[in-house]
């Protein structure tokens, strides 16, 4: 995808500073026809995942519903997601922190695990021993018909969420290419990031797949298939985004 004269390919994340620079992230050894589907940081590390199964260097193996750790030069399973119950089929589509680094999860399809039921537009939470609904899609508004794929925890009980279609939330229109926040106290629906405002490449082209809301003064990331967002809303501590673009 051209975003401002750079190329970022879908295995990839890229960094967008949000003022019209953007630099990718190339993850050694990711086989050619892997999309990613899910991105987060956790301090320096990468948290990410495909849509295929992958060989990694190192001997790790991940199949669609792992998330993978990558720690700048060594890949490792983050959670693995047949040892957890995780249906074969399942892919993970976004993948987020909480602030006791647990992890949020969003699969693309319904899926039954730990005694929880969570449809493609929920987030759960595994906290590595059980799996708990933290975001309800469909008691929150969102149309049957819309996927989550991407997510981030912004404090507070905010998240920020993007969808792989376009719609309206709480008088909020969005596309697949941009990112909501989410306010469970109203609940209210604020845009978070309206992509094809910073880069014209997002017009009527990809969907955003998954998104990262960096710190103020950092950067915004962008993988193909994956959006990170700045958060421009109630929560100005972070200004940079982080994304991904899918075929």
């Amino acid at each position: 995808m051209d975003l401002s004269a750079t190329f970022v390919d879908r295995e990839e994340v890229g960094i967008d500073d949000l003022a019209g620079s953007v630099t990718p992230i190339v993850f050694p050894g990711v086989p050619d026809g892997a999309n990613l589907t899910a991105y987060t940081l956790d301090g320096g590390e990468h948290l990410i995942s495909f849509d295929t199964a992958v060989d990694l260097p190192g001997g790790v193996f991940a199949e669609p519903g792992d998330v993978i750790r990558f720690d700048g030069a060594n890949y490792s399973i983050e959670f693995d997601a047949n040892a957890e119950g995780v249906p074969s089929g399942a892919s993970v589509d976004a993948v987020a922190l909480d602030a006791a680094s647990d992890l949020l999860l969003s699969f693309d399809v319904t899926v039954g695990v730990g005694g929880v039921t969570t449809d493609d537009e929920d987030l759960v939470r595994f906290d590595g021993a059980a799996f708990a609904v933290v975001f309800d899609g469909s008691a929150a508004g969102v149309p049957a018909g819309l996927d989550l794929d991407g997510a981030d925890d912004l404090g507070g009980g905010h998240l920020g969420l993007s969808f792989d279609g376009s719609g309206s939330l709480g008088g909020v229109d969005f596309d697949d290419e941009d990112a909501l926040e989410y306010d469970p106290g109203g609940p209210t629906w604020t845009l978070a990031f309206d992509a094809s405002a910073e880069h014209a490449g997002w017009e009527g082209g990809p969907d955003a797949d998954a998104i990262f809301l960096p710190e103020p003064d950092g950067v915004l990331m962008l993988a193909c298939g994956v959006l990170a967002v700045a958060a421009l809303g109630r929560r100005r501590r972070r200004a940079a985004t982080a994304v991904a673009v899918p075929d």
